[in-house]
């Protein structure tokens, strides 16, 4: 447990290097998401590829974030003594306090509250189980002939929160929860500093992240270990960062924007929400006006880290399609798609429409933004605002 608190302040100290510029609130965010984005990658790495057990994780993690801010303090010339700014050691002010209670009452919910909800107890925590007991994850599909239904349900998704609770476990933690309270802390941070720079009348920064940070669809997920606020966190801090790259050309925010896709990626594979951030960031770039080959290099660069994960995906993808009786293929997809009937199509809008009901109030909060931008003729800068709700609330729930 020791060395995965060690870890996680050395990450802090990296990330207190690398982005001297931001707020302690963004330091924190980005601290705590890559914390825990290399706590579900790297062990699960080492246990796959050199058969190091996750009994070492936490030693496996000291050693790694040692060697990062080893790294960051060499390259900056800074140390210890350096790093400390004296606006941290001052008198806190009321709103620090005020963030750092409610937080802190999270993450002992999360410490102290067992694991919750039905697909967590049946995949995301049983594979922690089963990495505990040795089990890799290519090895799952030995459960394969006692599932009648769905014979590739263990490699449904990516293993991120399975192999942070395993780490977990086998760092002496009672329960993994902690992990969605840290989570829900670095999308709480993130988005605090978000709309706390947003050109916007404080009463509305107030309405809007008050309706992110405590929305249900949120706040209500701390206390089930499903793997849609891990998801949403680093969705969100991926595109805070690119908006940061955006406005100021620095090649550091579009690295960790990438690596944040990366590892929700590395939670839930399949959804395409990753094109939304490549085509904001060709189209800002295109509107920037800058050289055709500047602009393809960032965009090849930011493709190569959101696909990066594939590589390590793709093994059990293989393996899903040699379990299942049928792999889908765009051909036979197409054929699927041809044969709907419009009674299909109706259900299935009745159904969707259903599905969102709950989520129309956020809609006509992001429509009643982007009118005001375009009748007022502010600038698209005020539509982030409309754009990071959008993406919170579809593209990780």
């Amino acid at each position: 447990m020791i060395f995965l608190l060690l870890s996680l302040v050395l990450i802090f100290i990296a990330s207190t290097l690398l982005l001297e510029e931001e707020s302690i609130f963004v330091k924190i965010a980005v601290a705590i998401s890559a914390f825990l984005g290399f706590l579900g990658l790297v062990p699960f790495v080492l246990r796959e590829y050199l058969g190091i057990n996750y009994s070492h994780s936490s030693f496996e993690m000291f050693i790694f974030s040692l060697s990062l801010a080893a790294c960051l303090m060499i390259y900056k010339r800074k140390y210890l003594p350096k790093i400390i700014n004296k606006k941290l050691l001052k008198r806190p002010s009321a709103i620090i306090i005020l963030i750092s209670v409610f937080l802190g009452i999270a993450l002992l919910k999360g410490y102290f509250m067992t694991v919750r909800g039905w697909d967590a107890y049946a995949m995301y925590d049983a594979r922690a189980k089963f990495f505990l007991d040795g089990i890799s994850l290519k090895g799952v599909g030995i459960f394969s002939p006692y599932d009648y239904s769905n014979q590739y349900y263990y490699l449904s998704y990516p293993p991120m929160t399975s192999v942070i609770h395993t780490v977990l476990y086998s760092s002496g933690f009672a329960s993994p929860m902690i992990t969605y309270g840290l989570f829900y802390s670095a999308l709480f941070l993130f988005c605090f500093d978000y709309f706390k720079r947003a050109r916007i009348k404080a009463l509305y920064k107030l309405i809007f992240f008050l309706a992110v940070v405590l929305s249900p669809h949120i706040f209500g997920h701390l206390g089930i270990a499903y793997t849609n606020l891990p998801t949403t966190s680093f969705q969100l801090g991926a595109l805070v960062l690119l908006l940061r790259f955006i406005k100021t050309d620095k090649l550091k925010y579009l690295l960790l924007s990438g690596l944040f896709i990366a590892f929700f990626r590395w939670i839930r594979f399949a959804e395409p929400v990753y094109w939304l951030f490549i085509l904001t960031l060709a189209f800002s770039l295109i509107m920037k006006k800058l050289k055709l080959k500047k602009i393809v290099l960032y965009v090849i660069l930011y493709i190569a880290l959101t696909f990066s994960v594939k590589l390590l995906w793709q093994p059990y993808v293989d393996l899903v399609n040699k379990l299942s009786d049928w792999t889908p293929t765009d051909y036979l997809i197409i054929d699927d798609l041809i044969k709907i009937k419009i009674n299909d199509v109706i259900e299935i809008i009745r159904f969707v429409s259903k599905s969102l009901a709950p989520l129309s109030h956020y809609f006509l909060i992001s429509l009643t933004v982007l009118l005001l931008a375009l009748f007022r003729k502010v600038k698209l800068r005020v539509n982030d605002v409309s754009l990071l709700i959008f993406l919170i609330l579809f593209g990780g729930m």
